[in-house]
């Protein structure tokens, strides 16, 4: 819990950098410790308060086997997250338990499709297939849907006419510092990078 601590600090110090000049919003990962953490809601609204941002500004993303350690307590925390306004991502969706049975009742705004499923969507029509059922599922039931791991352009093309919502990876950017991607995000709004690539930042 302290290390979630200490890497969400850093993560909301460096949103407040260019926020709201930029509304884009940043993702922590957070632990089994951190889902079962009652007092979860109230330390993230804590943090958001300091650095003086909204709750819209953050997304905290969790694995699908993390949920499994105490399902009942997990979706508790989550529903408070989601009262305050925070948003909520089931990362790496179709490598973990990928129950259809707890996504009926998990309080999420987004499912994270795992690399393993959109690395070849652009070359394989049984991925595509996947990914393309994964996206109605996701919409039906109300969530958008993040492709990982897209490398290449023609994957990002696929993915979008599939109708995914959000990528993510190299073909838009590969990891930086604070201070590049402040740096990048000012390409942007001259027209050097596509705007449209960076609706999110995965911290």
């Amino acid at each position: 819990r302290p290390l979630t601590d200490r890497v969400l600090e850093l993560a909301l110090a460096a949103t407040a950098r260019w926020w709201p000049d930029r509304a884009v919003p940043v993702s922590v990962n957070l632990s089994a410790a951190n889902v079962t953490d009652l007092d979860l809601a109230g330390k993230v609204a804590d943090a958001l308060h300091r650095h003086g941002l909204p709750a819209r500004a953050l997304t905290l993303e969790l694995v699908e086997d993390t949920l499994m350690a105490d399902p009942e307590r997990g979706r508790t925390v989550l529903a408070d997250l989601r009262r305050f306004g925070v948003r909520t991502s089931i990362d790496d969706y179709g490598t973990g338990y990928s129950s259809l049975a707890y996504l009926r009742h998990l309080p999420a705004d987004e499912l994270k499709l795992d690399r393993s499923l959109t690395a070849d969507v652009d070359r394989d029509p049984r991925a595509a297939a996947i990914v393309q059922s994964s996206v109605a599922l996701a919409h039906a039931l109300g969530l958008s849907l993040v492709a990982e791991g897209v490398e290449t352009l023609a994957t990002s093309a696929t993915l979008a006419r599939l109708g995914c919502d959000v990528a993510q990876g190299y073909a838009i950017a590969r990891p930086m510092p604070v201070d590049d991607f402040l740096f990048w995000l000012a390409a942007s709004d001259s027209g050097l990078v596509d705007a449209a690539l960076i609706p999110h930042l995965s911290h």
